[in-house]
């Protein structure tokens, strides 16, 4: 992660140091350990330089002193001693710190600072305290009546309360007024925090103090200008590529920023001076969220998913443990949680830099800016790390190595981010230039084979339309042999007046009847309704005729003839799945009877003195199962009666909304007074009238009969 000097010290305070807490495992406790684990954050150890306790002398031709080394500490563990009882304690009652980085604890600390004042009374001396993020700082000042002046500071308080508004805590301290303002004065400053108590002090006189701010502004204002200035940039070129790997790197750097702004103190001053929420727990949840932003723009950055599957799974865990993280800090105290979060930190080290290596591995090109850009942050914090161990001298690549290395990682990564797209750029051209090259060659062919295709559609075209005429052809013959096939009927000076209508579905169809007189005054009626519609079903109606034949003239009963026909189309046609409905009606003018017999066809109608009523007889189907026995019904007729036999094709016909006809609106038509032809003709009007354009949807025949 970028750190710039005093964030990596505060880094340092905020996460390494507690991972010293002896309740670690030893391997975490390992100090060793410990370096190498905070040189993978590209940071340093903050060490203290101790001394033997002396008295701070104030000369005046001295401007900055660092006193960390020359205090004495007394731990209050119950927070409840006064300045009062403080000021009574024997100088042998504060212990000497080898330095005032205390780690997390519950207690409260009073520093003992002794001064002497050998400078112009008039020369103004502020003590800074170099850790922003500790809750309250206090600052007692000796009086000449004995009492001390308090002075309170912190990030519990509001940031427009402090008397000085500097990022870290100033306090004025007021040489002037001393009781002994030449001799030794002792003040007492109590520090309490629920983060890292750590306490870097540091006496300045004013124009030092005034020196810090001008070099830090013009410091500070260089590299948070460089990261503002990359957020904007990389946020226009989001919405001008709408590539998601812009957006997350724009989410790092704004993270990273407040991380350091947070760490140094800059957040409270300019960003969130009203919440004192804010200035104790950003750094800690932005601890977990920043390892979360560069995860995400390393998965889209990298293609992960693509070039390295399995990473690829590890970045998607760390991201899920890394939010649960986040979300966990916002709600518990920070030394509960601060080890955990500094361990996740480390770990996302190897698995980023893993990644690069594997894409970059794979031939992605991009990939190799995007290792460049994290080796150079690793180096800068290296070089930094061993200048404070004194390893290396103390020059200007050593003291800026984390500045340099962060301002370098960001330039690069804007690189990495423009190769990417000169990359998908590239690659878009090269498709663009092979799909225009298929297309070309497409069109080519396109036109190639629509010529053959226009031939052979031609040729298909005119040997349909011959199949065509020659279908057509076929169907107008069998429609004419159907029409011979059925009787013509002569019953002139005869007692029984016929209307017959026979509506096929198409050309042809499955229903078929036959109207034969026996002997005199003696006729018979045949209904046959065959499955199916078209040419199959007039097929199966030739063999039905051809059987009904042979046994049209046998003087018995409909129902015996039934038996007969459905054993014979069983043992010929069985194989052909030959099934048909049928009704059989004999009409006796001589004994003034009708006898029938029905094999699976639906109740036909009688009409005897204005009462119409079904005619029903059961029996099976012909042609499912053989010995089938059928009903005969006998019912006396009388001049007047009418008789009607019709297909189920009557009234099962549909409208438009799939609504049936229906056998009710039959039996209320055929109920009609009307001479018998007009009944017949009023019902097949009104059935093509409902079923409308559609058309008929199966054959429909009706026999009309009338004993005169």
């Amino acid at each position: 992660m970028l750190l710039t000097t005093e964030a990596a010290q505060n880094y340092y305070l905020m996460i390494l140091l507690p991972l010293e807490n002896k309740e670690m495992p030893s391997f975490f406790r390992s100090k060793s350990i410990l370096t190498f684990l905070f040189f993978l954050n590209f940071a340093s150890l903050w060490s203290q330089e101790t001394s033997d306790l002396k008295s701070i002398l104030l000369k005046p031709t001295e401007t900055e002193y660092k006193i960390g080394g020359n205090v004495s500490i007394y731990v209050d563990a119950d927070k409840s001693k006064t300045i009062e009882e403080i000021s009574l304690l024997k100088e042998s009652d504060f212990e000497i710190y080898k330095d005032l980085n205390l780690g997390f604890s519950q207690n409260a600390y009073w520093i003992r600072i002794v001064l002497m004042n050998e400078s112009d009374l008039t020369k103004k001396w502020y003590l800074e305290v170099g850790h922003p993020v500790l809750d309250h700082v206090d600052l007692y000042i000796p009086r000449a009546n004995g009492s001390y002046l308090v002075k309170k500071e912190g990030d519990s308080h509001l940031f427009r309360e402090r008397a000085i508004k500097y990022r870290n805590f100033v306090f004025d301290l007021e040489a002037s007024s001393l009781p002994n303002p030449k001799g030794k004065n002792v003040y007492f400053l109590r520090v309490e925090s629920e983060s890292t108590v750590s306490v870097p002090l540091t006496i300045l006189s004013e124009l030092s103090f005034t020196n810090q701010i001008v070099y830090e502004q013009f410091v500070f204002g260089i590299y948070y200008g460089l990261i503002f200035v990359m957020v904007l940039y990389n946020l226009f070129l989001f919405f001008a590529v709408r590539d998601l790997s812009y957006f997350f790197y724009v989410i790092y750097i704004a993270c990273f920023g407040l991380l350091q702004m947070s760490l140094n103190g800059l957040a409270f001053q300019f960003v969130w001076p009203d919440s004192v929420w804010l200035a104790s727990y950003a750094p800690t949840f932005l601890i977990p969220l920043l390892p979360i932003t560069v995860l995400l723009f390393t998965r889209y950055f990298l293609l992960t998913s693509q070039n390295s599957p399995i990473i690829d799974k590890f970045l998607k865990f760390s991201l899920i443990l890394g939010s649960i993280l986040t979300v966990v800090s916002l709600f518990v105290k920070i030394s509960t949680i601060i080890s955990i979060l500094a361990i996740y930190a480390m770990l996302n080290v190897p698995i980023v830099l893993g990644a690069a290596m594997n894409s970059l591995a794979s031939g992605y090109r991009p990939a190799m800016y995007y290792l460049i850009a994290w080796l150079t942050l690793l180096t800068g914090g290296i070089l930094y790390g061993l200048k404070s161990f004194g390893l290396l001298p103390a020059v200007f690549i050593t003291n800026y190595g984390l500045q340099i290395g962060a301002a370098l990682e960001v330039i690069l990564l804007s690189f990495a981010l423009a190769s990417r797209i000169n990359t998908i750029k590239q690659e878009k051209e090269e498709a663009q230039a092979k799909a225009l090259e298929m297309q070309t060659l497409l069109t080519d062919s396109y036109k190639s084979i629509n010529v053959k295709l226009e031939q052979i559609v031609e040729e298909r075209t005119r040997d349909l339309n011959d199949s065509l005429k020659l279908m057509k052809a076929d169907l107008a013959m069998a429609q004419k042999l159907q029409q011979r096939t059925l009787p013509k009927l002569d019953f002139e000076a005869k007692t029984l007046s016929i209307f017959t209508y026979y509506l096929p579905m198409a050309e042809i169809g499955g229903d078929f009847y036959d109207i034969h007189e026996l002997a005199p005054g003696h006729f018979r009626f045949f209904l046959v309704d065959a499955t199916g519609h078209g040419v199959q079903a007039a097929l199966l109606t030739m063999a039905i005729k051809a059987e009904y034949e042979s046994l049209k003239n046998i003087r018995s009963k409909p129902s015996h003839i039934l038996e007969i026909l459905n054993d014979e189309c069983i043992r010929k046609y069985r194989s052909m799945n030959m099934i048909f409905s049928a009704i059989l009606a004999d009409i006796d003018l001589n004994e003034k009877t009708l006898s029938f017999s029905s094999a699976g066809h639906p109740p036909q109608i009688i009409r005897q003195s204005s009462v119409t009523s079904p005619l029903k007889a059961q029996g099976r189907i012909i042609g499912l199962k053989k010995d089938v026995s059928y009903q005969a019904v006998d019912v006396p007729i009388s001049s007047g009666d009418r008789i009607f036999f019709f297909s189920d094709g009557v009234f099962e016909e549909f409208d438009q909304n799939r609504k049936e006809f229906g056998e009710e609106r039959v039996f209320s038509c055929l109920s009609k007074n009307d001479p018998i032809d007009r009944v017949a003709e009023d019902l097949i009007s009104e059935v093509k009238h409902y079923v409308g354009p559609r058309g008929l949807q199966d054959d429909l025949t009706l026999l009309t009969i009338e004993v005169n």
